[in-house]
């Protein structure tokens, strides 16, 4: 990937737009100073700033906690669509991707209180913003609850039947509602608090919770208050495990990591 510099930002442009001439035929022109061709990947405009050390950063593969979880946000969606194609008499399929999708529900909530949740209170006390970071992190949590209810009681009907797809519907709804404001509020707050290098040890801490736990894991509802104290309490351990997840990775940190591990008692 190139990143080239222009003035008020940085393009990064994809090899396959910069072979495109020679490997893909007939090139469209430049327009508006970008230069892309037909088959182009991807181009993206960054302003100047932390972007462009993310640009930097990208040449050597980082990766965004925030990214992740939308994919496992899209995931989800397109498990429950699917759910909606089967056919009723099909209980097999039916059980089948229900069985993955309840187990990935439950390790995606799991992943969030983990890893996520807890960086999301430390940015957010960082920055002054305690109550909405808390207010944030309750909705989510008794949001994860709600979800959790909600796949439990699918197990309470038949296969097929008019109340499993009920029940199905049910949790479509409580979930569809917890990714939405997770999305307006969590996300766009987390990524216009954190800087880069805590967003990229994240995800590493993100997807190796993933990983060890792919069987799946125990479906535990959570007190939203005690866990905020204890997410709190517990704020700079866990920066710390972040880094660690991420001690292997050499590369300079980005300058926007806000180096948060040091709140404790503030």
């Amino acid at each position: 990937m190139l990143c080239q510099g222009m003035p008020g930002g940085s393009r990064i442009v994809t090899m396959s737009a910069v072979l495109a001439p020679k490997q893909r035929g007939a090139a469209r022109p430049w327009q508006h100073g970008w230069q892309w061709h037909e088959g182009a990947v991807s181009v993206f405009r960054a302003a100047s700033g932390e972007h462009a050390g993310w640009c930097r950063a990208r040449e050597g593969g980082t990766v965004d906690i925030t990214e992740l979880i939308l994919d496992d946000h899209h995931e989800q969606r397109r498990l429950f669509a699917i759910l909606e194609q089967v056919g009723r008499t099909d209980t097999a399929a039916l059980s089948a991707v229900w069985a993955r999708l309840g187990a990935f529900l439950e390790l995606h909530a799991a992943a969030e209180e983990a890893i996520f949740y807890p960086a999301l209170l430390q940015v957010g006390l960082a920055a002054g913003r305690r109550a909405g970071a808390e207010g944030e992190t309750l909705d989510a949590i008794r949001d994860h609850n709600d979800i959790r209810d909600a796949v439990a009681e699918v197990a309470h009907h038949g296969v097929g039947s008019d109340g499993w797809f009920a029940a199905v519907t049910a949790a479509n709804l409580a979930n569809s509602d917890h990714m939405a404001e997770e999305e307006r509020e969590g996300l766009t707050d987390f990524r216009r608090l954190a800087g880069l290098q805590q967003r990229h040890n994240l995800a590493v801490a993100f997807a190796a919770f993933q990983a060890r736990n792919f069987a799946g894991v125990p479906a535990i509802d959570r007190d939203p208050e005690s866990y905020i104290r204890q997410a709190e309490q517990d704020a700079p351990q866990t920066e710390r495990t972040a880094e660690r997840q991420s001690e292997q990775d050499q590369r300079p940190r980005a300058t926007g990591s806000l180096s948060i591990g040091s709140l404790k008692g503030q």
